[in-house]
């Protein structure tokens, strides 16, 4: 539901502070949202998270609505082919905004999503007059739409390129504005190919998802076996290793099937000390090598990196380009490390197990400030050996200590 409606008065909303802000581009949401009122966030301008999707057909037209003239703000524009509020829940995580871009595009025009991208946030609309941070994602949509009138307008449908170009150029006027502005702008980076490699990698994967269904199991197992022989030279992994664990492990083992070479990206390289954060580069980059050398994994098969947050994270891939120069393929069960690295067009491989409850940082951390043995069994006997060093070990327990007492 797009923003500003009265139907929407129970909603509970991803509400954050402003200060906050710069933490989104990590994609650790969690400890940095809360719930608020509907009425609460718009009437007090708290702000707030909401979704914007741009949408493309199999045939190749883009879904652009225009919002009924029942609603409060922007009544009767043109704007993006679904729009609205990111609801809160606990344990928020990235994932929960994607659905709620499904949800959105569900409500307002009857469909489903097929494929989709994440794009970029829309600051330029985090201003005195509006407090809404949007997540804003192009996506694919094989079926008809079949609008709710409640939403959105008649007008909404599929248009031609040529079709949208004329409606971007319906001018503002003294009565008022035809377009919600920004979105008026991003069609317009749209229909320019900004974002064509999005689309074709959208469309390749749809593509590949139909084959597999259409394939008898057999010919499928087939494929499976013949991709899974398939090397890339180079691959990457990011991860905060805090500390390395035994699912990290079997991650490692489990990319080197795949190709000759990887490259171990530690993020978050310039913090130690912390609670969240209490190894240093070095020491986990120690324990990286301790633990492959446990499984006789050789050191010239993989390479390790570091790379500081930047809480940018435009900033932030680049610098993982910069530090990690060239590669084939990312590996990653992180939704949002995948989003950001298909922009810059890069292969992304997720789905890789490693039992993520059991084998946690946050969990393996909490279980060693609490002095509970049960940490001893989740990390690699050689990395063990390591932090039970007394040294390393009062250390952790002072960093613990000290946030109990704040």
């Amino acid at each position: 539901m797009a923003n500003g409606d009265s139907q929407e008065k129970t909603e509970l909303l991803c509400g954050f502070h402003k200060k906050d802000l710069k933490k989104f581009h990590t994609g650790k949401i969690a400890p940095y949202v809360f719930p608020v009122d509907y009425q609460k966030a718009h009437k007090e301008d708290i702000p707030h998270i909401i979704v914007r999707i741009f949408l493309k057909t199999s045939e190749g037209n883009y879904i652009v609505q225009k919002r009924s003239q029942s609603k409060k703000r922007h009544k009767g524009r043109w704007t993006d082919s679904a729009s609205g509020h990111v609801r809160y829940n606990d344990d928020f995580k990235y994932e929960d905004i994607e659905q709620n871009v499904k949800r959105e595009v569900h409500e307002e025009l009857g469909c489903q999503i097929a494929a989709i991208r994440f794009c970029e946030f829309s600051l330029d609309e985090f201003n005195e007059d509006c407090y809404e941070l949007a997540y804003i994602y192009v996506g694919l949509v094989n079926d008809k739409i079949r609008i709710n009138n409640d939403e959105v307008s008649e007008e909404t449908r599929a248009y031609s390129k040529e079709e949208l170009r004329e409606l971007l150029k319906i001018p503002r006027t003294e009565k008022g504005k035809p377009w919600v502005e920004t979105t008026r702008e991003f069609w317009k980076k749209i229909i320019s190919g900004r974002y064509d490699k999005l689309f074709d990698q959208m469309n390749k994967e749809i593509k590949e998802i139909e084959d597999l269904n259409e394939n008898k199991l057999e010919e499928n197992t087939t494929q499976t076996q013949k991709n899974t022989k398939k090397k890339y030279k180079i691959g990457l992994i990011i991860g905060r290793f805090q500390p390395v664990h035994k699912g990290h492990v079997g991650l490692i083992r489990e990319c080197l099937k795949y190709i000759e070479k990887l490259k171990i990206l530690i993020g978050s390289s310039q913090f130690s000390d912390k609670y969240n954060d209490p190894f240093s580069y070095d020491e986990r980059k120690l324990m990286i090598d301790l633990a492959l050398s446990d499984i006789d994994i050789h050191p010239n098969s993989y390479e390790v990196i570091p790379v500081p947050d930047q809480f940018n994270f435009k900033k932030w891939i680049q610098k993982v380009v910069e530090k990690g120069g060239e590669f084939d393929i990312l590996f990653t069960n992180n939704l949002w490390i995948g989003r950001l690295f298909q922009l810059r067009n890069k292969q992304v491989k997720t789905g890789l197990e490693f039992e993520i409850e059991k084998y946690n940082g946050t969990r393996i951390r909490e279980l060693i400030y609490n002095k509970k043995p049960q940490w001893i069994d989740l990390i690699p006997s050689s990395v063990y050996r390591y932090i039970s060093q007394p040294e390393i070990l009062n250390r952790l327990k002072d960093i613990g200590r000290k946030k109990k007492n704040m």
